[in-house]
């Protein structure tokens, strides 16, 4: 029995022991969550028991599996090479692969049973040595996984992570978990992506200055004519380094934001500057200076900065002084003593437009490049990933138009605004005191069996107009769906991008007016046209007329509320119908003094009899939206 008994445990012991020194590609099967996973390992070909590993784990992207990223990793680019005395461990993301590690919920687990397979299989594995690595969706469920849990992991590798757009980066999506941004200055972070990744390039570029302002310990780089893929393994191994020694020896100011509008009607500069130290010592004092058209003003800010310490530095000096049109702004930011680890990232450049005087002739856009005043349409986005873009496949007329898109086949984008901004005009100048435009829209509507009932997805086009610089809009127009629509029917159960733009034909483009009357007194005035997303449409623009004398189309306008009598004698009455809790509305005189501001529900009736003869005007707010109409006192 003794024997026997030595026997057999010899035999375990040459197991576990021949076990432990499989090397190359295999899988092994673990049980979690009620089902069999696979877990992927690539093991190097000369391991042996007597040295000590790093581990690094491996999520893969969706509709992808462990093996296949494996292969991909090892069999393609030969990330051993690069990256020695390591064991890659590759868990699977299990069978609903067209989501990533955290669905179902508590899916991310697997990461922590993957650890542990690797762990009882090599006992050798530095604990200290472990790092997070992912792909796409692979990638995002590292950088979330890492940072709820910063102490298991030396650092982690993100390869395009695919942040699903503004809201999931915001942490708006209403999901049950977040990205936890605060952990960021406990782990070093490396995001790699490429510059043709288009659905990801803005979103990683907003990702790395959410973790700066963290004072996360974070380094991307954007590769140039790279798409959505893992670079080779001579440029990968520059993240793993980073990892291994985010601290160097020296100081790097590194320029991260420069804030500032497009366009003001302000003749002095106000910025905000976002800076951080990307070295491994504490900067001494940081010079900035300012170059606006070629002149400098010199700032030196009583700060220094840590390590990966960042800073929002406001910059409202009345020698920060702009020119009427077109500025050229440069900051530079470097230390004032000692020696800039990388002198190409102090410096970052924008452009600001100031605008001293409205034009006082029509305008006629059509998008076609050569038109008079076409650098002064500028765009504004809320984030989405398609914004109001020139189209040169669709128009009116000419050969372009402008246009946008917005389908629940992409990102959550559920009320985010893309704006496009006119020129300022004096409307006292023009004849016609209108705008008009051809526009071509159409929506989605979804049906069972993809969903339970019919949806209709739409978005709404609104058009604004301000007088105070931008300061404030009053809402002229708006409509979305089927009273919006230039097309008969919307487009049913599109399942992919292709069959959900909406191509319009010569026939299936419509005109707006909008009487702009109301506001002729305004000598500085711009238009906004703003299409909110409902998830659901394709916008197209053309042909924007203002004061455009020509114009004959009959006027169409948008009003929430109305004035009667008018012209009136003694009392008017305001019928609202559409009147919120959070309505104000306030009573100006022709100079815009304030005479009176009150709530009303439905009806409500005035007194004017102590007003003096004249014009007045009525605006109705709801938050930062302004609807103005006017009467006359007689």
């Amino acid at each position: 029995m003794k024997t026997l008994l030595l026997l057999i445990c010899a035999s375990i012991a040459l197991s576990i022991n021949t076990y432990a020194q499989k090397t190359g590609s295999f899988n092994e099967t673990i049980t979690f969550n009620g089902e069999q996973r696979t877990v992927s390992f690539y093991v190097p070909l000369n391991y042996s028991p007597d040295s000590t590993y790093k581990l690094m784990v491996g999520l893969h992207g969706a509709g992808d599996n462990s093996s296949n990223y494996r292969a991909a990793i090892h069999s393609t680019l030969k990330w051993e090479t690069v990256i020695p005395n390591t064991i890659f461990v590759y868990p699977d993301g299990g069978s609903d692969q067209s989501r990533d590690f955290y669905a179902p919920a508590g899916d991310e687990q697997i990461i922590n049973e993957a650890i542990n397979k690797a762990k009882s299989l090599y006992s050798n594995i530095d604990n200290d040595e472990i790092i997070l690595q992912g792909f796409s969706l692979g990638g995002r469920s590292a950088l979330i996984f890492g940072l709820d849990n910063p102490e298991t992991f030396k650092g982690l590798v993100l390869n395009t992570p695919a942040i699903q757009g503004i809201y999931d980066l915001e942490n708006k999506l209403g999901l049950d978990y977040s990205i936890n941004y605060k952990n960021s200055s406990k782990i070093p972070i490396a995001i790699v992506h490429g510059e043709d990744d288009f659905a990801y390039l803005e979103i990683n570029q907003k990702l790395e200055k959410k973790i700066i302002k963290e004072n996360g310990i974070v380094y991307r780089v954007q590769i140039t004519n790279m798409p959505h893929t893992i670079p080779p393994s001579q440029i990968e191994v520059n993240f793993f380094n980073f990892i291994n020694n985010p601290y160097r020896d020296g100081v790097d100011i590194q320029m991260v934001e420069l804030d500032m509008p497009q366009r003001t009607c302000d003749n002095t500069l106000t910025t905000n500057l976002l800076i951080r130290n990307f070295g491994g010592i504490t900067s001494g004092k940081i010079n900035v200076r300012v170059i606006i058209n070629g002149k400098v003003k010199e700032f030196t800010p009583d700060i220094t900065l840590d390590p990966y310490k960042a800073l929002t530095i406001s910059l409202n000096d009345d020698d920060l002084v702009l020119l009427s049109g077109k500025n050229n702004i440069e900051v530079i930011a470097e230390p004032s003593t000692g020696t800039d680890l990388n002198v190409n990232n102090n410096s970052i450049s924008g452009e600001i437009y100031m605008y001293v005087e409205s034009i006082s002739e029509s305008l006629i856009m059509g998008f076609e490049g050569n038109e008079k005043y076409t650098e002064d349409w500028f765009n504004e986005s809320e984030g989405n990933l398609l914004t109001w873009s020139v189209d040169s496949d669709v128009s009116k007329s000419g050969n372009n138009s402008m246009s946008t898109f917005n389908t629940v086949l992409l990102f959550t984008s559920q009320g985010l605004s893309e704006d496009l901004l006119s020129p300022y005009f004096d409307l006292t100048q023009l004849e016609n005191k209108s705008v008009s435009f051809d526009y071509a829209f159409n929506y989605h509507k979804y049906t069972p069996p993809y969903f339970t009932q019919d949806v209709i997805f739409t978005d709404t086009l609104k058009v604004f107009i301000s007088n105070d610089c931008g300061d404030t809009y009053d809402l002229l127009f708006e409509k979305s769906g089927a009273e919006l629509a230039t097309a008969d029917e919307p487009i049913v159960n599109p399942l992919d991008i292709t069959s959900a733009i909406f191509v319009p034909n010569n026939d299936e483009w419509g005109t707006i007016n909008i009487d702009l009357s109301d506001y002729s007194f305004q000598s500085n005035s711009t238009l906004k046209f703003s299409l909110v997303s409902g998830q659901g449409g394709t916008m197209y623009l053309d042909n924007i007329r203002i004061g455009d004398a020509s114009s004959s189309v009959e006027f169409v306008t948008e009003k929430t509320f109305s004035i009667s009598p008018n012209p009136a004698k003694s009392e008017i009455t305001i019928n609202d119908t559409k009147p919120t809790a959070e309505t104000k509305y306030t009573l100006t005189s022709l100079n815009g003094t304030v005479i009176d501001s009150f709530n009303i529900e439905g009806l409500k009736s005035i007194n004017v009899n102590s007003l003096n003869s004249g014009v007045y005007f009525i605006s109705k707010t709801i938050g930062n939206t302004k609807e103005t109409h006017k009467f006359i006192k007689e």
